[in-house]
């Protein structure tokens, strides 16, 4: 149980810095304008009825967000195991469904968290770690492949030293989780 308490409190962490961009920017000022620059959309910035929507989809955002960090909070006072496996399992769902519409600018922040994640499985026997590996070398390479499909198919710039460190992580953990034991 100890560990999925780490693993929480490392994503409450996470999600509480990803939302103080959201709360500096419904503040006004200089962090709502460059959000409203990086839309890219021509005339957005001059139009009053646009910049309603861009506040009333802040709010949305930030109610559903702030209910995010709020069942993670519960999630952390539960006392069985069950009970953690299942919340862990739907704030799952949550968090990657939250990120696959914008999943190249949280492809870093996910690179983040699957080193911390390594970092908190260096206590697991052998069989474990090597599982923990395998699954962190499958997501790696979706990661490759849609560092790809950004660079070649779309106007987003992926650089090219990051798809490769990509690709070594990748063939890396599949290497070291696929070797048999000496």
């Amino acid at each position: 149980m100890k560990k999925f308490k780490t693993i929480l409190i490392l994503t409450l962490i996470l999600d509480i810095i990803q939302f103080i961009p959201l709360v500096i920017a419904k503040m006004g000022g200089e962090m709502k304008s460059q959000m409203i620059s990086d839309f890219n959309i021509e005339g957005l910035a001059n139009s009053a009825p646009a910049l309603e929507v861009f506040d009333i989809m802040f709010h949305i955002i930030g109610f559903i967000y702030l209910g995010t960090i709020l069942s993670v909070v519960y999630t952390l006072r539960l006392k069985t195991l069950e009970g953690l496996k299942s919340a862990t399992f739907v704030l799952f769902i949550v968090h990657l469904f939250w990120t696959l519409p914008d999943f190249v600018n949280s492809l870093s922040v996910a690179c983040i968290v699957i080193g911390i994640i390594i970092l908190s499985t260096r206590s697991l026997e052998m069989k474990d770690a090597k599982k923990v590996l395998l699954s962190i070398g499958i997501a790696d390479l979706f990661f490759l492949i849609n560092g790809l499909l950004q660079h070649f198919t779309t106007p987003v710039n992926v650089p090219v030293p990051a798809i490769g460190l990509i690709a070594l992580i990748s063939i890396l953990a599949f290497y070291t989780a696929l070797k048999k034991p000496n």
